[in-house]
C-alpha cells in the first residue's frame, strides 16, 4: 500500500509537471536532497539536460495495453479448423505417438493466439502509429497481454491519440480491454 500510495504521488507531480512545459524522466525514487545538489547535478550535466529537453520539446509517452479473457480466447482458439483437425488426429493416433500429437495442438492453438495477438497490435499501430514521432512495442509479460506498446507522440496531438484509440476500441469489439497510460515523459 506504502509504494501505491508512493507511486501516486508521484504519478501526480508528473501529471503537474507536464501541465507546466517539457519534463525528462527519472528513475522512480530518484531524489536530490537540497539545492546544492540540483545545482552540482545541473553544473555537471546542465549541456545534456538542456539537448534532451530541445531533442523531446513538446514530446509525451503514451503506453497503451491491452488484455484479453485468455479462457474465452482459448475456447475460441480451439474451434479453429487447423486445431480442430490436429485434435482429431491426436485422438485418433496410437497411444505411443499421442503425446507428440498432442504437443502440436499445443503449437498450433499458440500459434492461432499469435496471430490474433498480431492482427490486434496492426490495428492499433495502423491507427495511431501514424500519430507517433516513434513507437516502441513492450515486452508481453504474461499470456493475457495482448499488446503493450508505448508511442512518443507531440503534446498537441493528444485529442487525435485518445480518438484513435477510441478507433480501436470500436474495431475490436469489445475483444480486448484497452488501457492507456499517460502522458509520461519521453522515456
Amino acid at each position: 500500500p506504502e509504494l501505491l500510495r508512493r507511486l501516486a504521488i508521484h504519478q501526480r507531480v508528473i501529471e503537474d509537471a507536464l501541465a507546466n512545459g517539457d519534463i525528462l524522466p527519472a528513475q522512480f525514487g530518484t531524489l536530490l536532497a537540497s539545492e546544492d545538489e540540483v545545482h552540482l547535478l545541473l553544473t555537471g550535466w546542465g549541456g545534456l539536460v538542456r539537448a534532451s529537453l530541445a531533442r523531446f520539446s513538446g514530446l509525451v509517452e503514451m503506453e497503451v495495453a491491452a488484455t484479453w479473457d485468455l479462457q474465452q480466447v482459448l475456447s475460441e482458439a480451439v474451434s479453429d479448423p487447423e486445431v480442430m483437425r490436429a485434435k482429431s488426429a491426436a485422438a485418433q493416433a496410437p497411444p505411443e505417438e499421442r503425446h507428440d500429437h498432442l504437443v502440436r495442438v499445443g503449437k498450433i492453438v499458440k500459434e492461432v493466439l499469435d496471430q490474433r495477438r498480431a492482427r490486434c497490435q496492426e490495428i492499433l499501430l495502423a491507427a495511431v502509429g501514424p500519430l507517433a514521432a516513434r513507437v516502441r512495442p513492450n515486452a508481453l509479460l504474461s499470456d493475457e497481454l495482448v499488446f503493450n506498446v508505448a508511442f512518443l507522440t507531440q503534446r498537441w496531438a493528444m485529442t487525435d491519440f485518445e480518438a484513435a484509440i477510441d478507433r480501436v476500441d470500436e474495431e475490436l469489439d469489445g475483444s480486448v480491454q484497452l488501457r492507456i497510460i499517460g502522458p509520461l515523459p519521453p522515456y
